[in-house]
């Protein structure tokens, strides 16, 4: 199958009820494998009739080969609801394949809703594969 948006592409609609009836999400994601690095972007759209609540879904980002066991990996994510706050978030991590299953992972993960102080996360770990 010839796929002119490089190494995936989807949209896939849903109708969904999570806490409420109404709800309607969707959303179009891709990816394309450049020489130096994978990309990523998505963006999607939750509306709520029930709650009169909508918003959307916005990410970019990237993993960038290092070794022939290493990555860095790049994400940025906005959440855009039509009232209330907006919320960014930017991760940077690295993940480091030991085996064909098995790798260590670090992380660090900064998230902001505006009109609100910033949080940040760490992570590190052994991840195996099943």
């Amino acid at each position: 199958m010839f796929n002119a948006f490089g190494d995936s592409f989807s949209f896939s609609p849903a109708i969904r009820q999570y806490f409420s009836r109404g709800t309607t999400t969707w959303q179009l994601r891709g990816s394309y494998n450049l020489p130096q690095a994978k990309l990523f972007a998505q963006y999607g759209q939750v509306d709520n009739d029930s709650t009169n609540h909508s918003y959307s879904i916005t990410g970019v980002g990237a993993a960038v080969p290092l070794t022939g066991a290493g990555k860095v990996l790049v994400q940025f994510g906005r959440l855009d609801p039509k009232v209330g706050a907006t919320r960014n978030t930017w991760s940077l991590g690295y993940g480091h394949f030991l085996r064909k299953r098995s790798d260590l992972y670090t992380s660090y993960m900064n998230d902001k809703v505006s009109g609100m102080a910033a949080g940040d996360n760490y992570a590190v770990g052994v991840r195996h594969r099943f």
